[in-house]
């Protein structure tokens, strides 16, 4: 079964008046959560295959530092310019445009959208943070079938978890003190 990684990018910086929003760079904790996530992914065996990113900095830093974590096992990344700003049916017209031979792909976008669609995969209102990852299992459907039906896509996904930055490292961090 397909498997989809809906992550939002990591904690930026809004310390830069002036700077344009799709210019914001990631702060400190955005790029050692970013880090993490990239370590987590891969303990997990949840490498993607795919990526894709919206062009906004914050989400282009988050992804780089991701995928250092990966070693070897680079997936290609793509820059979706649909993805900023996001809408849910913009992140199903950016799964349409991949493989049915890929098994996994992460999108890296924006709120309000990623947690739009991650509500509306799980059922629920659910908190869906900067740098948190959603783990969701496509059920009967392709890649390809976003195309025909951008919206209703997702009511075809089940929400497995939710990884959060907060949950699994800062809290930890915290205790450890």
């Amino acid at each position: 079964m397909p498997r989809l990684l809906l992550m939002r990018h990591a904690k930026s910086d809004w310390d830069h008046a002036g700077l344009a929003d799709i210019d914001r760079p990631l702060n400190k904790r955005g790029r050692r959560n970013a880090t993490e996530m990239g370590g987590w992914l891969v303990e997990q065996g949840a490498v993607p295959d795919l990526i894709l990113v919206s062009p906004a900095c914050r989400a282009q830093e988050t992804i780089v530092l991701l995928t250092a974590e990966f070693g070897h096992s680079k997936p290609e990344v793509r820059t979706c310019e649909g993805l900023y700003p996001c809408s849910p049916q913009a992140i199903a017209q950016s799964i349409a445009t991949v493989s049915d031979t890929l098994e996994t792909i992460l999108i890296a976008a924006h709120n309000p959208a990623m947690e739009i669609v991650v509500d509306m995969i799980g059922g629920r209102a659910e908190h869906f943070p900067t740098g948190a990852v959603a783990d969701v299992e496509v059920v009967g459907r392709t890649w390809l079938a976003a195309v025909a039906d951008s919206v209703g896509f997702f009511s075809h996904c089940e929400l497995r978890q939710i990884w959060r930055p907060r949950t699994l490292f800062e809290d930890n961090d915290a205790k450890k003190r």
